[in-house]
């Protein structure tokens, strides 16, 4: 929402994630990891979308900003 993403937090099903646009999982061990398939099946064409490649700067500049500190 910092950088002026839309955020939602949601269950969802396997069946609810057919055709979307992109999809990632983070956490503080691999920070913002694409998910390029799901269930054997592609996201994005098997590609990282832009979304997805903007929140990894964001993590990592923040990251290295705090180890700067």
């Amino acid at each position: 929402e910092a950088a002026g993403i839309p955020v939602a937090h949601q269950t969802l099903t396997l069946r609810s994630l057919a055709g979307i646009e992109e999809a990632f999982l983070t956490s503080s061990s691999v920070e913002v990891l694409p998910l390029v398939a799901i269930d054997d099946r592609p996201v994005a064409g098997g590609h990282v979308g832009p979304v997805t490649r903007r929140l990894q700067r964001l993590y990592q500049s923040y990251v290295a900003q705090r180890l700067s500190e």
